[in-house]
């Protein structure tokens, strides 16, 4: 059976029964091994025809998950000023979509979750992507109870990531 728990907190290995987790960061966990999956790439979408392509005129969606997204991507993207700040906030990254899908402004969202939106015309792009430092590792314990489960598990992930066209599958320990 493969249970699988959706959490932003970071999983405590030693205190939880969990065997493999995915992480956000920069690879380097203290006692696990990682292995890298991808990079995270920052793109602003909105619905088409909604909103021009001059950024200080986006009425934006904020995650309260991510809320420095947009502060990177504008730094990233050389832009002059601050970030526009009116829009919408939202608790999710997956909200911040809905909301953007629905019209209520321009999400700043990873690319990979644009691909089929963007390919059927739901949403376009409207600006430059910022590739980020942070990528997203597969992660467990140096010694697991199940290595052959956790290592299938490991193959499966990174065989997605090279699908979507810059995986990596490196280890980093």
């Amino acid at each position: 059976d493969l249970a699988v728990s959706t959490t932003q907190r970071v999983i405590d290995f030693d205190q939880e029964d969990v065997d493999c987790a995915i992480r956000h960061g920069h690879g380097q966990w203290e006692g696990l091994r990682s292995a890298f999956l991808f990079r995270e790439t920052l793109v602003p979408a909105a619905k088409p025809g909604l909103f021009g392509e001059r950024p200080p005129e986006w009425s934006t969606i904020r995650a309260r998950s991510r809320f420095q997204d947009w502060t990177r991507w504008w730094r990233g993207t050389d832009q002059h000023g601050t970030p526009p700040m009116r829009g919408v906030v939202v608790e999710t990254r997956s909200q911040a979509l809905e909301a953007a899908l629905a019209g209520a402004g321009v999400v700043l969202t990873d690319r990979r979750y644009l691909s089929s939106l963007l390919a059927e015309g739901r949403l376009v792009t409207l600006g430059p992507s910022v590739e980020l430092p942070e990528a997203y590792f597969f992660v467990h314990r140096t010694s697991v109870r199940n290595p052959r489960l956790v290592d299938s598990m490991r193959h499966w992930l990174i065989s997605q990531a090279l699908e979507q066209g810059d995986g990596g599958g490196r280890d980093v320990d």
